[in-house]
C-alpha cells in the first residue's frame, strides 16, 4: 500500500501544475498557441501522465485513470495549438 501514496502525490502535483498552466495559457491573447510556453507545460504534463504508470506499480484501475486523461490532455493541447496557429496566406 505504501507505493500508492507517492504516485498519488506526484499525480496531484503535476495535475495542479497542469491546471495552473492551462488557465494561464487561456488568459494569454495575441500570441500563437505554439509560442505560448504554458501550452508546452500542459503538453509535458500530459506526456508525464501517459508515461507515469509505466514507472511505478499501478493497479489496472489506476493505470487507466492516469493514461486516459494523459491521452486526452495531449490530443486537446495539440489541437488547441494547431487551431491557434496563424493562417498562411498566398
Amino acid at each position: 500500500m505504501s507505493h500508492i501514496a507517492p504516485a498519488t502525490y506526484a499525480s496531484v502535483v503535476v495535475g495542479v501544475i497542469q491546471i495552473a498552466a492551462s488557465v494561464w495559457a487561456a488568459r494569454v491573447t495575441g500570441v500563437p498557441g505554439p509560442r505560448v510556453w504554458q501550452n508546452w507545460v500542459v503538453l509535458a504534463c500530459g506526456l508525464w501522465f501517459l508515461v507515469h504508470p509505466f514507472l511505478g506499480h499501478f493497479e489496472e484501475g489506476q493505470y487507466w485513470a492516469t493514461v486516459i486523461p494523459g491521452i486526452l490532455t495531449i490530443v486537446l493541447i495539440l489541437w488547441a495549438m494547431a487551431v491557434q496557429m496563424p493562417k498562411r496566406t498566398g
